[in-house]
């Protein structure tokens, strides 16, 4: 037996999509340092550990990771985030492959081997050298020989809101849309297009309703039936915060 929907929602300043979210001016103390691409949370209790911000033009841009801690206000009307840093010290932060979501782990291992296999391989009158494609998410700590670190349960905001969302017996819908508190930091519902209602209708789902994400199957499972689903709250748009 699945539990009700959680039809808790608090409707205030704290609350903020990611769709909104992302685009976002990225101000330092001295200059613009870049703009909000991504974020990344755990699985485990949905919290928001990196913004991914993009820095620098588009020859140099780099993806860096930053801390929530460092923003000091956020400027809706401007769309502007300001932070305790100046634009050097953000473009010095760490990329993402120091700390990968699930996504790019695979990816980053695999650059990994066949780099190295390249240059082993490789000598005078031999094999020329292998190098693959670099990745989009900067991969300049990728070629040295320390073991990949990673957390299994870091999950990228940007591609697990196109992940399909089931319970144990059925397809529900998809997910169109994250919402998440911007003081702790919790991604508080998910925004589904659940299809498997009739009609079909946006809800909020509690993010203690979908307790295990598939990245092979790109699925978010949860134990919610159709019944349980017609309690949640319906999504209608945010207010502007």
């Amino acid at each position: 037996m699945s539990a009700p929907c959680n039809a808790a929602f608090l409707e205030g300043m704290m609350q903020r999509l990611f769709s909104s979210f992302t685009g976002y001016t990225i101000f330092a103390f001295d200059r613009v340092a870049g703009r909000v691409h991504d974020l990344f949370f755990d699985d485990r209790l949905w919290d928001i550990r990196h913004i991914v911000v993009v820095t620098g033009g588009w020859l140099t841009a780099r993806k860096v990771l930053l801390n929530p801690s460092a923003l000091r206000m956020i400027d809706d009307r401007t769309r502007v985030i300001r932070i305790r840093a100046n634009r050097k010290q953000v473009r010095a932060n760490p990329s993402v492959v120091t700390d990968p979501p699930v996504s790019l782990q695979a990816q980053l291992r695999t650059q990994k081997q066949f780099r190295w296999i390249g240059l082993e391989a490789a000598s005078p009158g031999g094999v020329p050298r292998l190098f693959p494609p670099a990745l989009n998410d900067d991969d300049d700590l990728a070629a040295d020989r320390r073991p990949l670190k990673v957390n299994p349960f870091l999950r990228s905001a940007r591609e697990v809101i196109r992940y399909r969302v089931e319970n144990p017996r059925r397809a529900i819908g998809k997910i169109e849309d994250f919402i998440f508190d911007d003081v702790t930091w919790q991604v508080d519902h998910l925004v589904v297009n659940a299809t498997a209602l009739s009609p079909a209708r946006r809800l909020l789902i509690a993010t203690g309703d979908a307790p295990e994400i598939r990245r092979e199957k790109m699925i978010v499972r949860t134990g919610l039936t159709l019944g349980a689903l017609r309690k949640c709250p319906p999504f209608r748009g945010m207010r502007a915060v």
